[in-house]
C-alpha cells in the first residue's frame, strides 16, 4: 500500500513540476519586456516553491501505517 501511495504521489509531483516548466516556458516566450519576465518570475517561482514544499511536508506527515484499502476505499461497508 505504501508503495502504490509513494508511487502515485511521486507521479503527482512530476506533474506538477512539469506544469511549472511550461508556466515557465510561456511566460519566456509571451512576455513583452525583459521587466515584466522578472517581475512575474519574482512572483511566480517563490510561490511555486513555497506551495510545492508545504505539499511534499503535508504528504510526508501523512501516517500511512494506520490505512486500510477496505476503510480507506469503502468506510461505510460492514
Amino acid at each position: 500500500m505504501k508503495i502504490l501511495v509513494f508511487s502515485v504521489y511521486i507521479i503527482f509531483l512530476l506533474g506538477v513540476i512539469l506544469n511549472a516548466i511550461f508556466i515557465i516556458f510561456h511566460i519566456f516566450k509571451y512576455s513583452l519586456t525583459r521587466k515584466s519576465i522578472l517581475l512575474t518570475l519574482l512572483i511566480f517561482l517563490p510561490v511555486f516553491v513555497v506551495l510545492l514544499l508545504i505539499n511534499i511536508s503535508l504528504f510526508f506527515i501523512i501516517p500511512y501505517k494506520n490505512f486500510d484499502l477496505e476503510t480507506t476505499f469503502f468506510p461505510f461497508q460492514n
